[in-house]
């Protein structure tokens, strides 16, 4: 009986995927090396009302830490701005060009291993320097 590819395949297919259903099935998750980014924006002058963290959890921050501190900070900087105009009004293409400024390679990894980076006495001119504005982004801790 000859061996066609259609045999072949189905034999093979036979051997392994069991063993490979094993193999995903009883797996659990892998803890991440970023547990998690807390991004908290403070109004210091004029006081307001506390503005709720955005967070990052763990899962994104394993894929963060998997992309590198590069590609990381251009992420977060792409994915805070629209976030951070919501909350503060002021334009989102400030807040990136803040955040891309800030977020430098040195920075991220420091944010990776459980530091933190805050920037204080941000003032713009979309509200004529009337607020003064605060971002502090924190690894959560474990």
């Amino acid at each position: 009986m000859p061996l066609t590819k259609r045999k072949f395949l189905f034999v093979t297919a036979a051997v392994l995927l069991p063993g490979q259903a094993l193999t995903f099935s009883g797996s659990a998750p892998s803890d991440s090396p970023l547990p998690g980014l807390d991004v908290t924006l403070t109004r210091e002058v004029p006081a307001g009302e506390p503005i709720e963290p955005i967070h990052i959890d763990g899962e994104h921050g394993k894929a963060l830490v998997k992309m590198g501190p590069k590609q990381a900070s251009t992420l977060l900087a792409n994915i805070l701005a629209p976030k951070l105009e919501n909350l503060s009004g002021i334009s989102g293409k400030t807040w990136y060009w803040v955040l891309s400024n800030h977020l430098t390679e040195d920075v991220i990894l420091a944010v990776f291993k459980g530091g933190a980076s805050e920037l204080t006495g941000l003032q713009f001119a979309d509200d004529n320097g009337a607020t003064t504005w605060g971002l502090k982004i924190a690894s959560v801790a474990n």
